[in-house]
């Protein structure tokens, strides 16, 4: 009797939780919508990461591409992106700018719902997954992916798949969803180095073609297309500079480095320390990787969670593809620490809140950026996670909580 009523009263707790999250998603839905259509004459909706995207595409259709990495490609945005970026953005392109974002807003929508698809289908079912489902639909990053028509829904989307695929034994499906991230460099790097360390062979191999292949893509741009590009992504336009110059507000960044800005200010021995703490982050990624047995839902999360963490550079709306590690561990509470995991959700909650409070309430638009810190905390729960497993398969007693 008390076993069902316990299991009774969990599952309100659960139905309840999942009418707050479903509110949340349609009233923040219902608001963005409002919103769109009440700035669509404003220069502030013009000056969206979409409309730099999709300005960069008609440059591309009308053979006016030579100088986008020389100028901006709206106020107060610069392409970044390799080459070969340009050709999905030229596909939409030719629409009239209100519809093409339209188009990109379906997109991550779709894309977004696929990635939930594709978790549904990999993950254990300890818990219930609409709670993820709906959380995602629901969260800040989620809301922010649509306003600014970035594309993180498609980043989460092939992250989820490379996890999917991986967990199938499907090697070159593997390779072709780290490859897509080759659109990102600055994610691939990390991805590829799991794909070394836990010896997917065919799935690196099918990476480094389809890398090969989007490189070669861009022969018809010529080679200066690269000059520029590696000119911007070296030194000459570097986005840190952007926020130490105050341009690019810290706390917008989720990274480890925007966190040590927030405690330390700017300086070298700031960016040296966030230099080492990345190199760090990247080899207790691999020694998880190597040292658990084979798991690939827990290894692409310490992925995803790693490549977040050492970034230079990773906005807010990028928060999206921390669905797969909050999923990864949602759904399988058996295996992760429940006083720690408790404790991690408290301070994601509390930093949204918080800076949600500041930002809107009070009007502060000086903050700290906090969760680079959450993500170190993370990535050092999930060790010690990994530590604890493997005294427990060498038949030793854990004392990791």
């Amino acid at each position: 009797m008390a076993v069902t009523e316990m299991s009774g009263s969990r599952s309100a707790r659960l139905r309840a939780l999942h009418l707050f999250l479903a509110a949340i998603a349609f009233a923040g839905a219902f608001t963005w919508f409002i919103l769109v259509w009440r700035n669509r004459a404003t220069a502030e909706f013009w000056q969206r990461d979409w409309f730099c995207l999709w300005s960069v595409g008609r440059r591309l259709l009308t053979g006016e591409w030579r100088s986008v990495y020389r100028e901006a490609c709206a106020p107060g945005y610069l392409w970044l992106y390799p080459p070969y970026a340009m050709y999905p953005w030229s596909g939409i392109a030719h629409l009239p700018p209100l519809i093409a974002y339209a188009v990109v807003m379906v997109g991550s929508i779709v894309a977004t719902a696929a990635a939930m698809m594709l978790l549904a289908r990999t993950l254990p079912r300890e818990r219930p997954f609409e709670t993820v489902a709906l959380a995602t639909f629901g969260s800040a990053a989620f809301n922010a992916t649509l306003v600014t028509g970035q594309h993180a829904a498609w980043l989460l989307l092939a992250i989820t798949g490379a996890m999917w695929a991986a967990s199938r034994n499907r090697s070159v499906l593997t390779g072709l969803f780290v490859g897509l991230l080759g659109f990102k460099p600055n994610w691939v790097v990390v991805f590829v180095l799991w794909l070394a360390v836990t010896r997917r062979w065919k799935a690196l191999l099918t990476t480094a073609t389809v890398g090969l292949v989007l490189v070669a893509s861009t022969i018809p741009l010529g080679l200066d297309i690269w000059r520029d590009y590696l000119a911007a992504a070296t030194g000459r336009i570097q986005l840190s500079e952007w926020t130490a110059a105050g341009d690019y507000p810290v706390w917008k960044l989720i990274t480890v480095e925007a966190f040590f800005r927030s405690l330390f200010g700017e300086g070298p021995g700031v960016r040296s320390l966030s230099i080492l703490t990345a190199i760090g982050i990247v080899l207790l990624a691999a020694w998880s990787w190597w040292r658990r047995p084979p798991d690939p839902t827990r290894q692409v999360a310490v992925a995803t969670i790693a490549v977040i963490a050492a970034n230079p550079y990773v906005s807010f709306y990028d928060a999206l593809v921390l669905a797969l590690p909050a999923a990864v561990w949602w759904t399988a509470p058996s295996k992760y620490a429940s006083r720690a995991r408790v404790g991690i959700g408290i301070c994601v909650v509390g930093v949204w809140m918080g800076q949600w409070i500041a930002l809107y309430a009070l009007r502060l638009s000086e903050q700290p950026s906090l969760t680079g810190g959450i993500l170190l905390a993370w990535l050092a729960l999930e060790t010690l996670v990994t530590r604890r497993e493997g005294e427990l398969s060498a038949g030793r007693p854990s004392a990791v909580p």
